[in-house]
């Protein structure tokens, strides 16, 4: 009798998707790049409200990217996205 393995959770989902969209851009350059960076923005604007906010202590902050904005995001995170980081909400 063969069972199903259960299905991974979503934490695994989302990091199995981000390895798999990393070696994609490492094989070949995406169409709009623009429009992939504003996509991810967007995603985290829209769904992670409360940023990377955690037991960390490093300030949190805004990070603009363009006309873009990340809330709750820490400094070296935001620079590391090339964005312009302000400490507080945006």
């Amino acid at each position: 009798m063969s069972s199903n393995p259960p299905p991974p959770s979503d934490h695994e989902v989302i990091e199995r998707l981000g390895e798999i969209l990393l070696k994609c851009h490492a094989a070949h350059a995406p169409k709009d790049p623009a429009y992939v960076k504003k996509t991810l923005i967007s995603i985290l604007q829209d769904q992670y409200p409360n940023g990377v906010s955690g037991p960390e202590q490093d300030p949190l902050g805004c990070c603009r990217i363009g006309m873009q904005r990340i809330p709750m995001i820490r400094e070296a995170e935001c620079q590391a996205l090339g964005g312009s980081w302000t400490k507080g909400p945006c």
